[in-house]
């Protein structure tokens, strides 16, 4: 099978590599000309531009910041005819469902098969095969592109239509911003009550309390961390979530503890 992947940025380039490195035929293109530089896998065709990975491939994988950049991207349905009859995207870019379903309507008249597969993970996880991916589309789809998607993800979950792959990763991303908001808010707890921050986190780290967001959080808590993703995807979680469910009331607050803290730091 030939793959194609577009964007090559921190999360993108370990899942392209993954790929290469399970011996498909695979060619990228970021519109960064240093990340495509920088991507020196053997045997991978660095391309010129995204329509030369499309013509090329048979399944594409997609991995840019914004649903802005996925719109541009694609240029209309102009990308979706460069890949042609019988090909299958790949979306694994953190965006708005309803963007998912309308691309897929639009691959649907070209003959091309869309499956939304957001990731949950790290660089690091990706190089392990460890994504979490989120799919959503046709069942056939998948299983057709599975052993692409094995090569940097597990576990892989179908969720059912197109979009849904997407709202259950919105749900994922809203967790882990809310669980980061109650991390940071302990930590402060903690310092108010005069304990050492660090010494804290090392201990909880060992206890009942320990978590994911409580691990990452000198990183994520540290001065000049980019939140543009973080609130972006906060946007989309909420948008998706019924207004006045108990579950989007409680999210909502906990994240809004993290983009405090955030500012007031």
């Amino acid at each position: 099978m030939k793959a194609g992947f577009i964007g090559l940025g921190q999360q993108g380039a370990p899942m392209a590599r993954m790929i290469a490195r399970s011996g498909f035929a695979l060619s990228v293109w970021d519109k960064s000309p240093a990340a495509v530089a920088a991507f020196d896998e053997s045997g991978v065709r660095l391309c010129a531009s995204a329509a030369e990975v499309a013509r090329a491939c048979e399944v594409l994988g997609v991995c840019v910041r914004t649903d802005d950049d996925l719109r541009a991207l694609l240029d209309g349905d102009a990308l979706l005819k460069d890949l042609g009859a019988g090909s299958v995207l790949l979306i694994h870019s953190t965006v708005m469902p309803e963007l998912c379903v309308e691309i897929a309507e639009q691959g649907r008249a070209l003959g091309v098969q869309v499956l939304d597969a957001g990731v949950s993970s790290s660089g690091e996880g990706a190089l392990g095969g460890k994504l979490a991916v989120f799919v959503g589309g046709e069942a056939a789809a998948l299983e057709r592109v599975r052993p692409v998607l094995e090569t940097y993800g597990n576990p892989i979950g179908h969720l059912g239509p197109v979009g849904s792959g997407m709202r259950a990763k919105l749900v994922n991303n809203l967790t882990v911003i809310a669980n980061m908001g109650l991390v940071a808010a302990a930590l402060d707890l903690g310092e108010t009550l005069g304990l050492d921050r660090t010494a804290l986190r090392e201990v909880m780290l060992g206890g009942s309390a320990t978590s994911y967001a409580l691990a990452v959080a000198p990183g994520i808590l540290g001065p000049g961390r980019d939140f543009s993703l973080v609130t972006k995807d906060l946007h989309h979680g909420l948008a998706i979530a019924p207004e006045g469910h108990a579950g989007r009331e409680a999210l909502k607050q906990a994240a809004e503890t993290l983009l405090a803290y955030v500012n007031r730091a």
